[in-house]
């Protein structure tokens, strides 16, 4: 049953990995240690480095929350399950709306759907839509698609923390998994404004003398390339060292933190047995 894992064990075990994935990447990009550099690892990676084959889209740390988040998925649903004959339509519907949310989230997270519309279906509106920079309604719709989810899990959740009145410890966990994914959700949503994202990746490679580093070198003359064939290509080396490393990272603590404060829900919400006298 996966009510029954300990939620510090959880988030214990991503924080683990993570720490070691980190270790990793600085001997390996940083330190140059050919040792640590793993060739079937990086052999089908567009980029040397490390961070890259482990943290870009789809790779293993994505897979990681991915899992995560199934699994807290199955847990809101199985509330909703568990309570087809001991609760009326009415208390049931917040289990319904939570579990519809975390579905959601793995849908948007695994196939990205945000981008998908952005990219595919809002120009084909674009005559339409009540702004002509593309760069606006793309915003509108991300801060939309946020506000949607975030009102759905928090409105789920306020509803069933009212009615069934958990310890304090699960609210500050769930107040803490909240607030971390929702800082980077936002975060994402809102990275075109004043490209903050791809600033801060300058930030960091000048503060830590990447540009100078044998791989990072290579990787940047790799990142020109698509430039010169096509002059709107936009990613940079400096945007996907935040994009990737970065906020990967924190949504693995995120997820491991949105599945241990789910953990903590469960053992606050199980019917409690009456001693018999």
């Amino acid at each position: 049953m996966i009510s029954r894992l300990p939620p510090s064990v959880v988030v214990g075990l991503s924080l683990s990995a993570l720490s070691v994935l980190w270790a990793w990447v600085a001997l390996a990009d940083i330190a140059a240690m050919e040792v640590a550099r793993t060739d079937w690892l990086l052999a089908d990676s567009p980029l040397p480095l490390l961070w890259y084959t482990l943290f870009s889209e789809g790779r293993a740390v994505e897979m990681v929350q991915w899992a995560l988040l199934f699994l807290s998925t199955v847990l809101a649903t199985s509330w909703w399950f568990s309570r087809r004959s001991t609760a009326s339509s009415a208390e049931r519907l917040p289990f319904l709306l939570l579990a519809s949310a975390l579905l959601l989230m793995l849908v948007e997270d695994s196939l990205n759907l945000r981008h998908v519309v952005a990219d595919d279906y809002l120009p084909l509106l674009h005559s339409h839509l009540p702004f002509t920079e593309s760069f606006i309604n793309r915003l509108i719709w991300e801060l939309s698609f946020y506000s949607m989810l975030a009102a759905m899990m928090l409105g789920s959740i306020a509803t069933i923390v009212l009615r069934h009145r958990p310890r304090r410890k699960t609210l500050v966990w769930l107040s803490l998994a909240f607030v971390v994914y929702g800082s980077v959700g936002f975060g994402s949503a809102l990275r075109r404004i004043g490209n903050w994202q791809e600033r801060l990746g300058t930030w960091l490679m000048e503060r830590f003398d990447l540009y100078g580093l044998p791989y990072w070198q290579d990787a940047l003359e790799i990142m020109e390339r698509p430039r010169e064939i096509r002059e709107s290509y936009s990613l940079t080396l400096e945007y996907l060292l935040v994009d990737h490393l970065l906020e990967e990272s924190v949504e693995l603590i995120a997820a491991s933190l949105l599945l241990a404060a789910l953990l903590y829900l469960s053992r606050d919400i199980q019917p409690r047995s009456v001693p018999v006298p």
